[in-house]
């Protein structure tokens, strides 16, 4: 990964609990994922659909959005 390029990491809440739970269950980058892009600085979220931010992405703080849709 690059310098402040950023990631968003999911969860799931395992059956028995968050004990002893260190792992993500899965992970989401910019494309192509240059250095200080930031991404995740932002998140929103609508059932299965999250939103994620990157404000320097695109240089000249151009900035960008990036859709998701769980499956």
């Amino acid at each position: 990964m690059n310098d402040k390029q950023g990631a968003v990491y999911g969860y799931i809440k395992p059956a028995n609990g968050w004990v002893n739970s260190t792992s993500p269950n899965g992970s989401v980058t910019a494309s192509p994922g240059m250095a200080q892009e930031r991404f995740g600085s932002s998140i929103a979220a609508s059932g299965k659909t999250f939103v994620i931010g990157a404000p320097y992405d695109g240089g000249d703080l151009q900035g960008a959005v990036y859709i998701f849709a769980a499956q």
